[in-house]
C-alpha cells in the first residue's frame, strides 16, 4: 500500500503543510467505515488546529498567497502567463482537448459537438457525431487518427480522419460513458476508459473487438500507455487506486492464481496486476500518465500530483511516492507532458501549472559532484601540504567551488521548499471555471498548449 504524504513527510523529518488536512478527514472516513457520523465538535476536541483549516481551506490560492505568511512561504505564487489567444464557439462546457495537426487541434464539448479549429485565424467547423456530450479527445501520434469519447447508449466513442473531419469507426464495446482514451506512442493500439470501471484496448485497425476488457474501477478515470513498452498499462478511477498491467499476461485476480500451487511461489515475478491503493489519500484520482516504464505521474482529488517509482529495487512495496507537486488549491484533472520534460497540469480552479519534472534531482546530482570534488581537492591539498608544496591554486579552486555549491543550494530552494514538495514554475490564467484537459504539442521552438474548460472556450498559451 501507498504511504500518505504526512507519512513520507515524517519519515524525511518534516512537518507537512497537510497535515491538518489529512487528519480530520481521516478520523472523518473511519467514522464513516464504521456507520458513525462524526461532528464538527468532536473533530474541534480531538484536533485543536481544526478551525484553523476550515477557515483556510475555503480561501481561493491567491487569497492564501497573499494574506497567509506561512502559506506564501509553503506555496510562493509562481510567474503568470497569459493566454496568446481565445476560442469561443461551444455552446456548452469543454471537456476533450487533442492537436491534429500544427495548425489545428479538435474540442469536443457538453453541446454534443467537436470543433476543428484553424489556430490563425480562430475559425472553427462543427462536426455533431456524438448523441449525447463529448468528454474526452485524443489524437495519435501520427496525426492519421483522432478519438472522442462520450455520452450515449451506443457508438460513445468514434474514431476520427482529422484531415477529412468525419467520423471513420466505432469503438465497440463500452456500455457507459466513455471518459478518457488515449493512444499508444506508436499509434497501434488505443485505450479507453468507461463509467462503469471497464477499461478497454483495442489493436488499431481493428476497433470491432478489444484485445483486454476488465473492470478495474468503481468509476475509470484515465488510462496510458507506456510510452517504450505498449504493453504496459496503468489506469486509475474514481475509487483513488492505480493500476499497472501487462497486457502479455493474462490477468487472473490472486485468488484465481493461488489455485495453482507452482504459481503461488512465482506470485511476485508473475504479478499482471500491480496497484497502488488510496493513491491520493483515498480521494478520487483524476489522470494517470507514464514517464518512464518504471516511473508514472498521478493527480487526484486532493490537490495534488504524484510521480511514482515502480521499482522493487529497495526491497520495498511496489509503487513508491518519489516527489509531490504541490500549489493546486483544488482538485488536479488532466495531466501533459512538454518537449522539454516539463509537466503541464490542469485544475478545478480554473488555472494550470507548468512544473519542472524532476529540477531538484538535477539539482541534487551536481551538487553531490561538487561535494565529491571538493572532497577530492581537499585530500590533494593535504597530501601537497604534507610534501610541502605550494597548495594556493587548489585552494584557490576548492574556493570557487565551494561558491558554486552556495549558489546551487540557492537555486534548490526555489525548488523545493523545507516542506519537501515541488513548486510549480509558472501559472497559466484565464479560464474563468474548470479547466478539464490540455494538449501540448512543440510548433517551432515552442510548446504550444491547448485548453479545454467549463468556461466554454479553449484557449492557447505558449511555453518558451
Amino acid at each position: 500500500s501507498s504511504l500518505s504524504f504526512t507519512s513520507l513527510c515524517s519519515m524525511a523529518g518534516y512537518v507537512s503543510p497537510y497535515r491538518l488536512v489529512e487528519e480530520p478527514m481521516r478520523a472523518d472516513k473511519a467514522a464513516r467505515q464504521r456507520k458513525k457520523v462524526k461532528t464538527e465538535e468532536y473533530l474541534r476536541r480531538m484536533h485543536p488546529d481544526y478551525d484553523y483549516f476550515l477557515e483556510h481551506s475555503n480561501i481561493g490560492y491567491k487569497d492564501r498567497c497573499t494574506k497567509d505568511a506561512e502559506f506564501t512561504q509553503h506555496f510562493p505564487l509562481p510567474p503568470l502567463h497569459e493566454a496568446e489567444k481565445t476560442f469561443k464557439g461551444h455552446s456548452d462546457s469543454v471537456d476533450g482537448v487533442a492537436w491534429v495537426s500544427d495548425t489545428c487541434f479538435a474540442t469536443g464539448a457538453h453541446d454534443k459537438a467537436v470543433r476543428f479549429w484553424d489556430v490563425a485565424s480562430g475559425s472553427s467547423q462543427a462536426v455533431t457525431a456524438h448523441e449525447g456530450a463529448v468528454f474526452c479527445m485524443a489524437s495519435s501520434a501520427n496525426d492519421k487518427l483522432l478519438v472522442s469519447g462520450g455520452d450515449g447508449a451506443h457508438g460513445q466513442c468514434k474514431v476520427w480522419d482529422p484531415a477529412a473531419r468525419k467520423v471513420v469507426s466505432d469503438v465497440q464495446g463500452h456500455r457507459t460513458s466513455v471518459f478518457q482514451c488515449r493512444f499508444a506512442k506508436d499509434s497501434s493500439r488505443l485505450v479507453s476508459v468507461a463509467r462503469d470501471g471497464r477499461v478497454l484496448v483495442h489493436d488499431v485497425g481493428n476497433f470491432a473487438k478489444p484485445i483486454f476488457s476488465k473492470v478495474l474501477h468503481n468509476i475509470a478515470r484515465s488510462a496510458d500507455f507506456c510510452h517504450t513498452d505498449p504493453a504496459l498499462l496503468a489506469t486509475c478511477g474514481q475509487d483513488g487506486n492505480v493500476q499497472v498491467l501487462d497486457l502479455r499476461v493474462p490477468y487472473l485476480p490472486y485468488e484465481q492464481l493461488a489455485q495453482f500451487s507452482s504459481s503461488v511461489s512465482n506470485y511476485v515475478s508473475l504479478n499482471p496486476l500491480n496497484g497502488i491503493s488510496r493513491a491520493h489519500s483515498g480521494y478520487a484520482c483524476g489522470d494517470v500518465q507514464f514517464l518512464r516504464k518504471d516511473c508514472l505521474l498521478s493527480c487526484g482529488k486532493d490537490n495534488r500530483i504524484l510521480r511514482w517509482n515502480l521499482s522493487y529495487s529497495n526491497g520495498g512495496s511496489y509503487g513508491v511516492c518519489a516527489a509531490q507537486y504541490l500549489g493546486h488549491s483544488t482538485g488536479v484533472r488532466g495531466l501533459a507532458m512538454t518537449s522539454t520534460g516539463s509537466i503541464v497540469s490542469c485544475c478545478e480552479d480554473g488555472s494550470l501549472r507548468s512544473w519542472g519534472f524532476d529540477d531538484m534531482g538535477v539539482i541534487q546530482r551536481q551538487l553531490q559532484a561538487m561535494k565529491s570534488e571538493i572532497s577530492s581537492l581537499n585530500k590533494q591539498s593535504d597530501a601537497a601540504a604534507k610534501q610541502n608544496e605550494d597548495i594556493s591554486a587548489l585552494r584557490a579552486q576548492i574556493v570557487q567551488l565551494r561558491k558554486e555549491k552556495t549558489k546551487l543550494e540557492m537555486e534548490a530552494q526555489k525548488h523545493v521548499t523545507p516542506t519537501g514538495h515541488i513548486n510549480a514554475s509558472a501559472a497559466l490564467v484565464g479560464h474563468s471555471a474548470f479547466v478539464a484537459a490540455c494538449s501540448v504539442r512543440k510548433i517551432g521552438n515552442a510548446d504550444h498548449v491547448a485548453t479545454a474548460s467549463w468556461d466554454q472556450t479553449a484557449k492557447l498559451f505558449v511555453l518558451k
